[in-house]
């Protein structure tokens, strides 16, 4: 059983050998008995003679100074030696008048011990450094002749070598050992992780400082501090809620640090609540009484003895009330005081007592019964609190609020309280000043009376209901100013309940108004933005279907004269044009991929398709450039892993490689230009490919490395002449690419070459995945005596489409626009309608739908289009349309169209 909280000299000197007590004229009264060795301590003086305080760095000047870090982490220095560091705290003696540090030197070596001039007998027993030599984890082999320091300070450094070498194997096995519960680890000089045992395998990153660490980069913090301080270093950090207690010790024989960790969870909270229960017993302003069973005086505190005014000794053995009720005390509460203590059940009450001169006094009072094991009471613990203060402590928080209030109104944020209805309780002067209200007209008004009428209903289903259920709530509030003008706040707000109060919610919020009002300005001007890239894309769209429509002619008509009988001048001049049509359209489409990319208006394809043949069809398309230059085109690598089918565009894929290769051959006059594709990594459902083409070209320099992808941009103007070139393909291959989630990197080197490499991901397929396409063979006997009506209002677009027709014995037809072609229809028998789409009076889709729903007709239509954008096939198909083709149209898929829709077509599978 518990007697007395109170210790001896000697006592203080076993658990805190190197205390320092200090008065209030910032003397020091007393040292611990391991201090008094280092300090020729014979009478008071100044702590500043003695030590300097190096942590934390606040100003020490006077007594009080101490009393303000008390509870936080203090490192002395000791000035005859500056070897000598202490860690500990400061903690205030109200009943003395002094401060008292309690703590210890920051030793983590035997070898530190000794040039300290101490022995392991000068520390507590609690000691981190005790517990490190009694159980084996530092540095030098405890020798068990009689536990003394100096038996190892004084031996050799070759006798410490031997020893170390002759123990190692049982030392390591002991170390890592698997039942061993401490975590144990053996890293080099490099951070890198050597040994440790199961228990350590947990520990994947520590929190140490604040900070958390991954633990392979706190291995290498270890060796920076090991380096440091030379020998040792110890410290505290926790992973996975677990707080460790680490010594990290240098073994240079063996170029090894080892690092030994306990789990000091258990201590650190058994630690906290000694503290605590120390605090209260020794250091509680409140008073504390314990009685045995039946209620008479065990122990009190010193509180009890300086407020009742009686001695421990003059109580011992007393019940309270036969010396502390009165008078004035109420019968009521001694009675329940006395049953629940009867009872063994907790109480709390206020009562009236006196003290030993007759003074009377308000306590609260708590108080329980401490039970055995078996659940018996054994002694009854209370806690009592003077209230007769009470009036004192009103008018102290009278005083508290006052500062408070001078916070609030000096603040250059608007504060203002208001109750769960919403209305206004307190406000500061910037509130007024921005609202333009004065507190009298603020203070008892809900605050939606302030506000528009079309955010009124918000603030009250919203933000009131928001602000009780979750506590918390920030946004911006639009209020109306005395003067009608908006301004816009951004707020923080809170709502604080205490038990007995009307709960209130605190708000904090600063004008944001200019802030709003120019996001505003940046939102119109972001539309009218994108209104101006749509007007683009559709002055792009338009101009590519004006010049798309005589570019068909141009590139039709020439196809069909090299069909003709030309001497080598002539079929020059043909190659010619028709090599400037080609070049002329790739152009359009290049401007109109931008012109799709900017409005985001690019959609991808996601079906099955073979990798290898998209790459091959665009080695074949490329190889003529090449061989025209003398120059190689290989595919050099084709990984066997790459699954044979995957999902994706191939048309985009294919219009990436043809723009890269493209730029590699115009750019290389000898060696060549290669191309291999690598899996990098293999996901089972998708795999992450590498498409890299190098090239041994001209090369780029640097700085121009970082604008390739600009729209409109050459390194030279010379390569632009020399050349050619938008400048717009790298720009669109970057823009494909980014669709795509991949990604595009280029390396160069000028007179050596380019490397591009571009990644990106794509899924698995099978081979059912593919669609078997279907190749149609027309010929003269398939088409022979059908009727074909052309609808176009361009004479030189029906003019294509009849030459090319002309050989197939097909009888021709023309309308000039939709309205010809109904009216033709309704008199006249027709195997296939040729419909272009923008023509005047009645245009393509209107035109069908009255041959769809009017004229209840059947016949095949098919569009014939300058319009190369994405969703004109659907759209065409929506009006009743059977098929698609775009201008300027290939002749042979033109043809394999007209086949599919009449007669009786030759189809070959594919």
């Amino acid at each position: 059983m518990l007697n007395s909280y109170s210790f001896s000299k000697a006592q203080i000197n076993r658990l805190f050998p190197f205390y320092i007590l200090i008065n209030k004229n910032m003397e020091i009264s007393s040292l611990g008995k391991s201090l008094h060795k280092i300090c020729d301590f014979q009478k008071p003086r100044n702590i500043s003679q003695f030590f300097s305080i190096s942590s934390p760095k606040n100003q020490i000047n006077v007594f009080d100074d101490l009393i303000a870090i008390q509870n936080q982490f203090v490192v002395l220095q000791l000035f005859i030696d500056k070897k000598l560091i202490l860690r500990g705290q400061f903690q205030y003696l109200e009943n003395s008048d002094e401060i008292l540090f309690v703590g210890s030197p920051s030793s983590s070596s035997l070898e530190q011990v000794k040039e300290n001039k101490l022995f392991i007998g000068d520390y507590a027993k609690n000691n981190r450094l005790v517990n490190a030599v009694n159980t084996g984890q530092i540095r030098g082999i405890r020798k068990q002749l009689d536990g003394s320091i100096a038996a190892i300070a004084t031996m050799s450094k070759c006798q410490k070598n031997e020893l170390q070498i002759g123990n190692r194997s049982d030392y390591d096995s002991f170390l890592f050992s698997k039942q061993s519960i401490d975590p144990h680890i053996r890293i080099n000089y490099n951070g890198d992780l050597l040994y440790h045992n199961p228990a350590a395998s947990h520990i994947d990153f520590l929190n140490y400082e604040d900070k958390t660490y991954p633990i392979h980069l706190f291995f290498k913090l270890i060796v920076r501090k090991i380096a440091e301080k030379k020998e040792s270093w110890s410290f505290e950090a926790s992973s996975n809620k677990v707080q460790y207690s680490f010594d990290c010790v240098d073994v240079p024989l063996e170029g090894v640090i080892n690092v030994y960790a306990r789990d000091i969870t258990n201590s650190k909270k058994q630690q906290l609540e000694l503290e605590k229960l120390s605090f209260i017993v020794q250091e509680t302003l409140n008073m504390v009484v314990i009685t045995d069973s039946s209620g008479k005086i065990d122990w009190v505190n010193r509180a009890f003895e300086q407020i009742s005014g009686y001695k421990f000794s003059e109580v011992k053995g007393k019940k309270p009330g036969s010396f502390l009720q009165g008078e004035d005390t109420s019968l009521e509460t001694v009675a329940y005081m006395r049953q629940q203590i009867k009872d063994a059940k907790p109480f709390a009450c206020e009562v009236y007592n006196y003290n030993k001169s007759g003074e009377g006094y308000w306590i609260r009072i708590k108080g329980q019964s401490i039970f055995d094991k078996n659940g018996k009471a054994i002694n009854h613990f209370a806690i009592q609190e003077d209230i007769t203060r009470y009036k004192s402590i009103q008018q102290d928080i009278q005083k508290s609020e006052k500062k408070y209030r001078d916070v609030v109104d000096n603040s250059l944020t608007m504060i203002i309280t208001h109750n769960l209805d919403g209305k206004i309780l307190t406000s500061n002067p910037v509130a007024e000043k921005i609202y333009g209200y004065s507190q009298s007209e603020q203070i008892n008004h809900n605050i939606s009376e302030f506000i528009p009428e079309d955010k009124k209903l918000h603030f009250k289903e919203h933000y009131l209901k928001n602000i009780i259920k979750n506590k918390i709530s920030t946004g911006i509030l639009k209020v109306k100013t005395k003067k009608g003008k908006i301004v816009y706040t951004l707020y923080n707000n809170f709502l604080f309940e205490e038990a007995g109060k009307e709960p209130f919610v605190m708000s904090s919020s600063v004008d944001i108004t200019k802030h709003v009002l120019l996001e505003k300005k940046l939102k119109r001007a972001k539309k009218v933005t994108e209104v101006l890239a749509q007007s683009k894309h559709n002055f792009l769209a338009n101009m590519s279907h004006e010049i798309r429509t005589p570019m068909n002619a141009i590139i039709g008509m020439s196809r069909q004269l090299q069909k003709s009988s030309l001497n080598d001048d002539q079929r020059s001049y043909l190659d010619i044009i028709e090599t400037a049509s080609e070049n002329l359209l790739f152009i359009i489409n290049d401007i109109l991929d931008l012109s799709k990319l900017e409005v985001n208006k690019m959609f991808l394809e996601k079906i099955a398709f073979k990798l290898e043949v998209v790459i091959d069809g665009a080695l074949k398309v490329m190889a003529y450039k090449a061989q025209e230059k003398g120059i190689q085109l290989t595919k050099s690598y084709f990984d066997a892993k790459l699954s044979p089918v995957l999902i994706g565009d191939p048309h985009r894929i294919n219009q990436i490689l043809l723009n890269v290769l493209s730029n590699a051959i115009k750019f290389t006059e000898v060696g060549g230009v290669d191309i291999c594709c690598t899996v990098l990594k293999d996901n089972g459902t998708s795999q992450y490919l590498e498409i890299k083409i190098t090239d041994t070209g001209i090369g780029m320099a640097p700085k121009f490395l970082k604008t390739i992808f600009k729209k409109f941009t050459q390194e030279y103007e010379a390569n632009a002449e020399n050349f050619g070139g938008t400048g717009l393909g790298m720009a669109i291959t970057k823009s494909l690419v980014g669709k795509m989630e991949g990604k595009i990197s280029v390396e160069s080197k000028i007179n050596v070459g380019t490397t591009i490499r571009i990644t990106f991901t794509l899924d698995k397929a099978d081979e059912l995945d593919l669609k078997t396409k279907n190749s149609v063979v027309v010929t003269s006997a398939n088409l022979k005596g059908k009727k074909i009506l052309v609808v176009d209002d361009n004479r030189m677009n029906r003019m294509v489409a009849k030459v090319i027709l002309k050989d197939y014995d097909v009888i021709i037809s023309e309308a000039i626009n939709g309205e010809e072609a109904v009216n033709y229809l309704k008199n006249n028998p027709c195997d296939l309608v040729l419909m272009d789409i923008q023509m005047p009076v009645l245009n393509g889709y209107q035109a069908s739908k009255v041959i769809r729903q009017e004229l209840k007709l059947d016949i095949p239509i098919i569009a014939l289009t300058a319009n190369a954008m994405k969703g004109e096939k659907e759209k065409c198909l929506e009006f009743g349309m059977n098929d698609y083709v775009s201008k300027p149209f290939d002749e042979e898929s033109f043809l394999q169209v007209i086949g599919t829709c009449v007669g009786n077509p030759v189809v070959s599978l594919s």
